[in-house]
């Protein structure tokens, strides 16, 4: 019976003298090895009896091997019975049995006996075979006459382990959820987060977790991006100075950012790189984009104060996010030399359109999400806060977006004009801002949310990463 052994249950012990070993269970298995270790106390035959059985049902024949003839007896047990092996001394026993459900079950053992007189040790292999065809053996019960155990005495029963054969992969145990097994020369564990938002066309993802400096574009650290990379890491300006490190942010995020207003017309602010191409995707063609944004503030917005935007105005090419009222005002401009030219806004009466007016001041950390998509008929801007109810702006059907090769006529600002510096968002407190070219979907709306815990897009890795080097 070649292959590996495995224990399928702890050692029987025996902790003092005497001539018992009561009935002891283990696993089932097909194929049975048993070591026994007996140390003399007494003189007597030694009995293992399997599944209970004590005496009298003629269920299991010996044939006792070298040394001991070819004497064939009809007898009940496993063991060195009568005048043929009581024990002279200590004795190591190892019996294998094959021991599958319905089939007789065949054994053959192999023991080292203590001699008595010269000390030399006995040894002898024998076999036999336990006829009933029934269930398993799963339980031995053993004797040994005249209190012929010894403190010390142990079984242990070990059955066949099962043989790898398919792919070393569906055997292991040890991978956690999440992660996946690659084999190369070595052998390693990798790790993901799962549940991850899809990274597709993420422009520009800020997290303002930083401790000093810019804020970097990250959009790079999330799988499938299509990153702008440090061409849009945002530079910080303006009087006043941002406090780095805020902290009693939803549970699921990072720090954030503090950027105050020294005044009605000045304060900090932020600035996208300085490409005016790089942004064209928010207006020209057909365009298709998503920005997000989380906002803590205890103060109103006011009027015309810029949260983002590319445009100024609405006879230049660009997009403008800002508060008007004190409300969320969305519009898209297009180069044109006289009058409005706006694709969209959420002004626009004459299509019924009307500004957002869920812009909070609790002082309680709010995500903001406002989509655009020009591939629709109507709806083309969705306004949300906290994955609630949509408000959304039709666009002005006489009024088409600029060619996506019209350059936006400023880079991407974040709570200012870049051509005017007066119109200052007041103190907020920013974390996990991201500019899609595509529109999120409403279940990726709801992972940012996330039931007000917040969703980080690197929560996985840009790349797989070796567990324990991430």
């Amino acid at each position: 019976m070649a292959g590996t052994w495995k224990r399928l249950r702890d050692v029987v012990t025996v902790a003092s003298n005497g001539d018992q070993i009561a009935e002891f269970t283990f696993d089932a298995n097909d194929y049975l090895k048993v070591v026994m270790f007996i140390k003399k106390q007494g003189t007597g035959d030694f009995i293992l009896y399997p599944n209970a059985i004590t005496s009298g049902s003629n269920t299991f024949t010996a044939r006792y091997g070298k040394d001991f003839g070819s004497l064939t007896s009809n007898t009940d047990h496993i063991g060195i019975h009568g005048n043929y092996g009581q024990l002279e001394g200590d004795c190591l026993a190892t019996f294998y049995i094959s021991n599958k459900s319905g089939e007789e079950k065949l054994i053959l053992w192999e023991y080292a006996l203590g001699a008595s007189g010269d000390n030399a040790p006995d040894s002898f292999e024998a076999s036999g075979k336990y006829t009933t065809k029934t269930g398993q053996i799963t339980s031995f019960s053993a004797n040994c006459g005249s209190g012929g155990f010894g403190a010390g005495t142990w079984i242990a029963v070990y059955g066949m382990a099962d043989e790898i054969v398919t792919d070393e992969k569906a055997a292991l145990t040890n991978i956690p959820t999440g992660t996946r097994y690659e084999e190369t020369d070595t052998r390693k564990i990798y790790r993901r987060a799962t549940n991850l938002i899809d990274g597709s066309d993420l422009k520009a993802y800020y997290k303002f977790d930083e401790s000093s400096g810019s804020v970097i574009n990250v959009a790079g650290d999330v799988t499938d991006n299509a990153s702008l990379g440090s061409n849009a890491d945002m530079t910080i300006g303006g009087t006043g100075t941002v406090s780095y490190g805020q902290t009693g942010t939803p549970s699921k995020l990072g720090n954030g950012m503090s950027f105050p207003a020294t005044s009605s017309t000045s304060g900090t602010y932020g600035t996208c790189g300085t490409s005016l191409s790089q942004f064209n995707f928010l207006h020209g063609g057909t365009p298709k984009w998503t920005i997000a944004w989380w906002q803590k503030t205890s103060t109103a917005g006011g009027t015309n104060r810029q949260i983002f935007g590319t445009a100024v105005g609405d006879t230049k090419a660009g997009i403008v996010l800002y508060y008007y009222n004190n409300n969320l005002r969305v519009y898209m401009a297009k180069t044109h030399p006289t009058g409005n030219n706006q694709p969209i806004s959420t002004n626009d009466s004459s299509v019924g359109n009307s500004d957002f007016t869920g812009m909070e001041t609790d002082g309680n950390w709010h995500l903001y999400v406002v989509t655009m998509d020009f591939s629709l008929s109507s709806d083309n801007c969705k306004i949300c806060k906290d994955d609630g109810t949509k408000h959304t702006a039709d666009k002005h059907g006489s009024n088409t977006p600029d060619a996506i090769t019209q350059n936006s006529v400023n880079s991407l600002g974040f709570r200012y004009r870049i051509s005017n510096t007066a119109y200052i968002v007041p103190t907020a407190e920013y974390c996990e801002v991201s500019v899609w070219n595509r529109v999120l979907t409403d279940a990726e709306i709801t992972q940012l949310y996330n039931s007000g815990a917040g969703f980080q897009l690197d929560t996985g890795e840009k790349i797989w990463k070796e567990r324990g080097t991430a």
